[in-house]
């Protein structure tokens, strides 16, 4: 809900995700919900991850939808 909120509040909302580990299929669905909510208008973009959250990033396609 925090996400969605910034997305709203904010033209660009950066996510730190290096300390997160694991990452399910709803952290994913969050992440593609907040990317839709933001449209082209807005950005969300990962800034950082380990190296396990940009495995899974990579193999879902999620790095390119999320500008970085």
């Amino acid at each position: 809900d925090r996400l969605v909120a910034a997305v709203g509040d904010h033209t660009s909302v950066d996510l730190d995700l290096d300390g997160i580990t694991f990452i399910d299929s709803q952290g994913l669905r969050v992440l593609i919900e907040a990317k839709l909510r933001a449209g082209n208008d807005k950005h969300v973009r990962i800034t950082a991850a380990s190296t396990q959250v940009r495995q899974l990033l990579d193999m879902t396609g999620l790095t390119e939808l999320l500008d970085g």
